[in-house]
């Protein structure tokens, strides 16, 4: 079986970067009828969400299932509990950060 080499305007990411543009470009241009259309964006963010967690357990799943040998197995959790670890703390740190820099809510004052 050959691999024929795809053009970078039939792939899937080119085409999502075109339409974040296109809404962009449509939701500056005339806001009126963009807003009728947010409906669209809506619907598109709730199908990412529903779609990831699936992909991400079929993905851990077969990861699993083609490990020839327990040491794998092994080195493969040390490895994504690291990765998991690494990432938590970047994101910890970076949240922080913002949070200190940007300080969101400083300034409101409100009463119960």
């Amino acid at each position: 079986m050959t691999q024929t080499k795809r053009h970078w305007y039939s792939q899937l990411w080119f085409w999502v970067l075109v339409a974040i543009a296109a809404g962009i470009l449509f939701g500056l241009v005339d806001k009126a009828d963009a807003l009728p259309a947010k409906w669209l964006a809506d619907a598109f963010t709730q199908l990412i969400k529903v779609v990831t967690a699936p992909v991400i357990f079929c993905t851990v799943v077969v990861g699993i299932a083609s490990l020839t040998s327990l040491a794998k197995a092994g080195r493969l959790a040390l490895a994504a509990l690291s990765y998991f670890l690494v990432a938590t703390l970047i994101a910890l740190t970076l949240g922080l950060l913002a949070g200190n820099l940007i300080g969101p809510g400083r300034g409101f004052h409100a009463t119960t």
